[in-house]
């Protein structure tokens, strides 16, 4: 009995380690974290690039970053998925595609390496899309598999990092926003071009007569 409590007490002992989160580990959209949105008119494609940064500690810079793995979901009203690639860092990545746009909205994308990358901010993949609808979505990334460590430093541990990245329950998301304008009709942009040009007309007409009525004037004199 005594033994079991023993090992209780230390089972509780690890997991409370376990579910230590480090605060300073983020995904961004940019090597310094600072792109927080795309502007992007209907019609336009283009690059969401995903990377794991470290704000205050070193781990990832000393030991490097051993695998990854995340899901984003978007609104397919809005975005349409055209395809990706896994950063070249991260050459074990499974059978099929990836990342994985198989499903209607969402994307999995993940990765193993064979030469971990050491940096404070990694790059782990680049996504595609095109704009298909105008207005202002987003794209939330969130953890890829609750049963399996994701996120994974190449320590001597092999430490998770899945809680330092989506908090100790697993649902914190990191998200981007997408703000899609419409594109003129065509019929408002050629009204557009008339009104532009018929002002321009206008203005020449009166210079015109301006330069004309000032030479008459001084014939005169």
């Amino acid at each position: 009995m005594d033994r079991m409590i023993g090992s209780i007490g230390c089972l509780a002992v690890l997991l409370a380690w376990v579910g230590e989160v480090r605060g300073d580990l983020i995904l961004a959209f940019s090597p310094d974290g600072l792109t927080q949105q795309f502007n992007v008119k209907v019609g336009d494609s283009f690059n969401v690039d995903l990377y794991l940064i470290e704000t205050t500690t070193n781990d990832l810079a000393t030991y490097g970053l051993l695998g990854f793995g995340t899901r984003g979901e978007f609104s397919s009203a809005f975005i349409q998925a055209t395809g990706g690639t896994v950063d070249s860092s991260f050459p074990f990545v499974g059978g099929g595609s990836n990342p994985d746009f198989s499903n209607e909205g969402q994307v999995d994308v993940f990765g193993g390496a064979l030469q971990p990358p050491k940096s404070p901010a990694v790059h782990l993949a680049t996504l595609g899309f095109t704009a298909v609808g105008s207005g202002t979505t987003v794209i939330r990334f969130g953890d890829l598999d609750s049963t399996f460590d994701d996120f994974s430093l190449n320590d001597p541990s092999v430490t998770s990092l899945d809680r330092s990245v989506f908090g100790s329950t697993l649902l914190q998301t990191h998200d981007v926003t997408i703000n899609i304008s419409a594109v003129p009709e065509p019929t408002s942009f050629f009204l557009t071009i008339f009104a532009a040009v018929s002002l321009a007309a206008r203005r020449f007409r009166g210079a015109a007569r301006l330069t004309k009525t000032g030479g008459g004037a001084a014939h005169a004199s």
